[in-house]
């Protein structure tokens, strides 16, 4: 499940969150849109998140020069 919050004008933070984010596919799709100021996903499963590590050096630099300044990828239960 994915969410996105939006600030009130261009200067405010618009920060994309996926819930069983799998191996952050989604977040890193939103991250190359430019449309979010962070990016973060969250999966439960070990070996699933582990994929989404070894792709986030990569993801991060090719985002770097977008208006998304954070992409994490968290590992734990979205629901506590």
């Amino acid at each position: 499940a994915a969410k996105a919050t939006e600030g009130d004008d261009d200067e405010a933070p618009a920060i994309f969150w996926d819930l069983g984010s799998g191996c952050g596919k989604v977040v890193f799709a939103a991250a190359a849109t430019g449309a979010f100021t962070a990016c973060f996903g969250v999966e439960i499963l070990r070996d699933v998140a582990a994929i989404g590590d070894a792709l986030l050096p990569e993801v991060r630099t090719y985002v770097a020069h977008k208006r998304c300044v954070d992409v994490r990828l968290f590992r734990g239960d979205a629901l506590r």
